[in-house]
């Protein structure tokens, strides 16, 4: 792996952990996070994406602007510009 892939792979898992950190743990997410680490150990970053999200949409506590704002960052890191739009509009509604 080239130094610069190397390095946007491990900013987007530190994008992606800083906005799990900020999830309340509940029982109803709890499938998504487990599944979100599995992808992450087999660095399935856009599938570790999509458990963060998904948590984030079932989530009993709804998540803060940040995590929303962190999903957008490792989105736009990965390249998934179809998202923006959506974590955008998450943002404005926290």
């Amino acid at each position: 792996m080239n130094k610069r892939l190397e390095k946007q792979w491990k900013v987007t898992i530190a994008v992606l952990n800083e906005a799990r950190s900020s999830l309340q743990e509940s029982e109803e997410i709890e499938k998504f996070i487990n599944e979100y680490e599995e992808f992450l150990e087999h660095n399935e970053l856009e599938l570790a994406l999509d458990m963060l999200e998904e948590a984030g949409l079932e989530a009993r506590h709804k998540p803060s602007r940040d995590f929303w704002f962190n999903l957008k960052k490792a989105a736009e890191i990965m390249g998934l510009e179809n998202r923006y739009d959506f974590y955008r509009e998450k943002m404005r509604n926290s």
